[in-house]
């Protein structure tokens, strides 16, 4: 029975961090920020080339919003995952705008929910 009970809760976390993936990835490429939104801590580091700061997370839903709306997303690739020595997660990525390249940087934090709580977004030279 605990056998069991173990692997029911590795699957549960295994299919609640792909869908944790699959909605980062969704929400750069279709430029729709409330797949970021749900998966968000209640206040979250935002860093973009116009803000810099710590934000609620419908404040943060907001500025996400008008970056997408100045840059229309094409394309959205992730490049690199892990997980730091403290067992946060990343993710890292490219997003091709319809007028520039930037690095998207996630940071993933851990707890009974993965939870977005760094969102950098940064101009690709």
């Amino acid at each position: 029975m605990k056998a069991l009970l173990l692997i029911l809760n590795l699957c549960f976390f295994t299919l609640s961090a792909q869908i944790l993936e699959k909605d980062i990835v969704d929400g750069f490429k279709l430029g729709k920020t409330e797949f970021l939104t749900y998966h968000m801590m209640d206040e979250i580091e935002l860093i973009t080339p116009y803000e810099e700061g710590i934000y609620s997370r419908d404040k943060c839903d907001k500025l996400i919003f008008n970056f997408f709306q100045k840059h229309k997303p094409k394309t959205f690739e992730l490049v690199h995952r892990g997980k730091s020595h403290s067992g946060s997660g990343y993710h890292i990525g490219e997003l091709s705008t319809q007028d520039n390249n930037y690095m998207v940087y996630i940071l993933i934090t851990s707890g009974k929910e993965d939870k977005i709580s760094e969102i950098r977004i940064e101009l690709d030279d």
